[in-house]
């Protein structure tokens, strides 16, 4: 059976913004040389892996000053076919004299501004010679049209593809695999209207902890990742207190795939994550940024969800949305206050919903912490 289930915008406008558009300050970012002499010395010294920070390295000025040169060579040189891809001030030249001028700790975060490129995690397929994802086409024609300005663009993108699609359903799924996840919050990245490859989906689906609204009495029975892990940096203070012990266990030799089961109602600690060599899930779902004519200029993302098979890579359900940020004065945009369209933002718990539309939990009991 096939139906389509359409979540359209409703207008809701309570967003302010004295720009209408947005504009890169560096047309391209300025490439840094170093000698390669250099560039070995302090790649043998491990300051990079310190950020070249001189209260973490014994290093000296001198020192100080050619661990930030290097810095600085090795980025990216800007790429104006892909330039979305780059910091709205994505400069290496610029990030050199600022840090430079900056040796501190804080000088380190203010200056990163500089060299903001999109590193967003790859998708992990689970059986590499299943034929490819065939992601649906954008429209043949644009949806933006001369003289629209951002809010004007913004619904006519709601109106015309945003959605919820269910192409099919499964009944009786015990466990789901999250082929691609994403990044917990990153501040710098949430406020440049460029680097993240999907500000909706990070605004409307995820959240930073990954299974946890997918588990429990009415959910499935194990959620499944790759090693990417999102909880790397959380304390082993706060992992003691929240979550159960089996989160402090870094992955071992050989291994590929988290698993995490048990039941979530009365506490983390209750959910258990073992590692393995291959996924029990027969389904999953991935996610990609889109790109529409004019969007980030206008503060505006999309991305699109799907919900795959995993033996076939054929979709079964399909979300695609946009979402309009807040727009401050010096170019950045505040993601927190972005409206999204469909959803109202609430985050891995919709994200669950929508899933288990197309992927129907099996009525089975909660499959025992640690076990799968």
């Amino acid at each position: 059976m096939r139906f389509v289930l359409v979540i359209l915008f409703s207008s809701v406008w309570t967003l302010a913004a004295c720009q209408t558009q947005i504009s890169r300050t560096t047309a391209r970012g300025n490439p840094v040389e170093a000698d390669p002499v250099l560039v070995q010395k302090v790649l043998d010294k491990g300051w990079l892996d310190k950020d070249c920070n001189v209260g973490r390295v014994s290093m000296n000025h001198n020192d100080f000053k050619d661990c930030v040169l290097v810095d600085a060579a090795l980025l990216k040189p800007f790429d104006s076919n892909q330039p979305d891809n780059f910091g709205k001030d994505y400069d290496p030249a610029a990030y050199y004299k600022c840090r430079v001028k900056n040796p501190t700790s804080r000088g380190e975060k203010s200056c990163h501004i500089y060299k903001l490129v999109r590193d967003e995690p790859e998708p992990v397929w689970p059986y590499p010679d299943v034929p490819a994802i065939e992601w649906p086409a954008a429209p043949e024609k644009p949806v933006y049209k001369p003289g629209m300005d951002r809010r004007e663009y913004f619904k006519a993108l709601c109106d015309s593809e945003a959605g919820k699609f269910i192409y099919r359903t499964v009944e009786n799924v015990d466990g789901v695999y999250q082929i691609r996840p994403q990044y917990p919050e990153r501040p710098m990245y949430m406020q440049d209207p460029f680097v993240m490859e999907d500000p909706y989906g990070f605004a409307s689906r995820e959240g930073s902890r990954p299974g946890m609204a997918f588990l429990g009495e009415s959910g499935f029975r194990f959620y499944e990742t790759s090693l990417i892990d999102p909880y790397e940096n959380i304390s082993n203070i706060h992992l003691n207190k929240i979550f159960h012990k089996s989160f402090r266990d870094k992955a071992k030799p050989g291994m590929k795939y988290f698993r995490y089961s048990g039941l979530v109602g009365d506490g983390y600690k209750k959910v258990v994550r073992i590692q393995d060599q291959k996924i029990n899930s027969k389904y999953g779902y991935v996610w990609r940024g889109i790109k529409r004519p004019q969007d980030r200029k206008f503060g505006i993302g999309g991305g699109e969800l799907a919900v795959v098979d995993l033996k076939t890579n054929e979709i079964l359900g399909l979300w695609r949305g946009f979402t309009l940020a807040y727009l401050y004065d010096d170019g950045r945009v505040g993601r927190l206050n972005s409206v999204v369209c469909p959803g109202k933002s609430s985050g891995a718990g919709e994200l669950f919903q929508f899933i288990s539309s197309v992927l129907k939990p099996s009525k089975k009991s909660p499959l025992p912490p640690g076990e799968g």
